[in-house]
């Protein structure tokens, strides 16, 4: 009996020993990974690195296995953003995602899962984007598959998708909007085919607009269209800053001083700023003195723009400080109609610390000035319409003496005056033909393409090179402005920059 009693009290001194110690140990681990977490709370990507990985290998398949293979991997993603070798930062987002693999394969019902995959794509789409296209098969399985997927994931690939590969993304966002049941996903899709698609999703949108059953979506799809119809208007609207003086006093009443006063200013054709400078003498009968051109914008307000398919802010947001006075155009309050641009304009003065606001309108007819004066000091705005189906008329464009016509197909305006007959023979037998300063108007898909530079034909090649050149298509928007750009003569679209692939 005393013998049974020893080693039943035994037997519970030894769970006590080994329960006791298998505390210490779980305390300890625990203890372990809290400071690991600690520096990820201060931000010190570095150490939070080492601690986790650390962490890994002292206690593998240990409790906090799962949040630590997460914590690693958001914090080599942001230590990747603070190296400076490109390198070093792919090589930290490919381990980054290594160890996501790790987290979601071992573990599929992770509480972290879902994190997990939002951080995966998010360093996917990074990773792609330079260059590492191995990397889409993460973010086009979640569009794939994005009835299976939380909202908040979804949207995170479909953005990433739109921006890697907007071709190949649109079919995909037009399915989601199609099956998607959630309103806020479908709600993104349509913002994602307006900011991404232009053009070519504008019929996507026409049908949302009208058959989707959430009033949120389809008024996102009408918000889109009619961004979109707006920026395939083709009319811009053009604007030159000047400062000047007026140098007597007996002048001053021609603009009272702290008022923003507005004129109406005739409709030009040419871009030129001493023609639109010539009309600023004759509208104040030449009282002004010293008179500088400061400031232009050629088609610096076209909104909204389209680049590369995407939709975009004005590239103009005009912000200049002229004579003390700081002139702003905010380009989200610019609308724009087939026969007129109407907006507003803020002239700030800084002397005075008082905004004035102005609306302005301008069409085909006439244009408008806007000018404030501090003492002498005068600070001037003209803005100007500009229908582009007119005829294009460049800035700064140089007097063209020579017209070549079918220079292979092409026309070419040149500002040379004089000509060998070995040049003018050049293009059938195929040299090079230095045009100067000129303008070629290249036949291609959609219509007329125009390269203004300094051209030369390459005629083996069958191609125009321009130098200190902007191209533009069909539709006269600017797809190119470079040191060098090359444009083939029987296809223009397919034209490239120098130095870019």
């Amino acid at each position: 009996m005393k013998k049974t009693i020893l080693l039943t009290v035994g037997l519970i001194l030894l769970l006590t020993v080994v329960s006791l110690a298998g505390n210490y140990d779980s305390q300890k681990e625990t203890e372990f990974f809290l400071k690991a977490k600690e520096y990820v709370f201060e931000r010190n990507w570095e150490k939070a690195q080492a601690r986790l990985e650390d962490y890994l290998k002292r206690y593998r398949s240990g409790r906090f296995e799962e949040e630590a293979l997460y914590w690693l991997a958001r914090s080599m993603n942001q230590l990747s953003r603070e190296v400076k070798e490109a390198d070093a930062m792919v090589r930290l987002k490919e381990k980054a995602i290594e160890n996501l693999d790790i987290l979601l394969e071992g573990h599929p019902k992770s509480v972290w899962k879902d994190d997990a995959i939002a951080l995966r794509v998010e360093i996917a789409a990074t990773l792609a984007l330079l260059g590492q296209e191995k990397y889409k098969r993460y973010i086009e399985e979640i569009v794939k598959s994005h009835e299976k997927e939380q909202s908040e994931i979804l949207m995170i690939a479909l953005e990433a998708l739109a921006e890697m590969e907007p071709e190949v993304a649109l079919p995909m966002i037009e399915d989601v909007l199609t099956k998607q049941k959630d309103p806020m996903v479908r709600k993104q899709a349509v913002f994602l085919i307006g900011a991404y698609h232009g053009e070519e999703g504008l019929s996507i949108l026409k049908k949302v607009e009208v058959t989707d059953q959430d009033k949120a979506v389809r008024e996102e799809a009408a918000y889109w269209g009619k961004r979109i119809q707006t920026a395939l208007i083709p009319v811009q609207l053009n604007y030159y800053g000047y400062i000047a003086r007026i140098d007597k006093e007996k002048d001053y009443h021609l603009l009272p001083e702290g008022k923003l006063s507005v004129f109406e200013f005739p409709a030009l054709r040419s871009h030129s700023s001493k023609e639109i400078e010539k009309e600023v003498q004759k509208l104040f009968e030449g009282k002004l003195s010293d008179v500088k051109f400061a400031t232009s914008a050629i088609g610096g307000i076209d909104i909204p723009q389209i680049s590369g398919g995407r939709i975009q802010r004005s590239q103009m947001q005009l912000s200049h400080n002229l004579r003390g006075f700081r002139i702003e155009v905010p380009g989200d309050d610019i609308e724009k109609g087939y026969f007129q641009v109407r907006g507003k304009v803020s002239f700030f003065d800084t002397y005075r610390d008082r905004e004035h606001l102005k609306d302005f309108v301008v069409n085909e007819n006439h244009g408008q000035l806007m000018a404030m004066r501090n003492g002498e000091d005068v600070a001037i705005l003209v803005l100007q319409f500009k229908s582009l189906e007119e005829p294009l008329d460049f800035s700064g464009e140089p007097v063209y003496y020579t017209k070549f016509t079918n220079v292979f197909g092409a026309v070419v305006h040149s500002s040379r005056q004089t000509w060998s007959t070995e040049e003018m023979s050049g293009v059938k037998k195929g040299s090079v033909v230095d045009y100067s300063r000129a303008k070629a108007e290249i036949p291609g898909k959609g219509g007329k393409w125009v390269l203004v530079g300094d051209i030369q034909l390459h005629g083996k090649e069958r191609r125009f090179i321009g130098r200190d050149a902007v191209l533009y298509n069909p539709k006269h928007k600017v797809v190119a402005e470079a040191s060098e750009i090359i444009v083939p003569a029987n296809d223009p679209a397919s034209f490239k920059v120098a130095g870019k692939e």
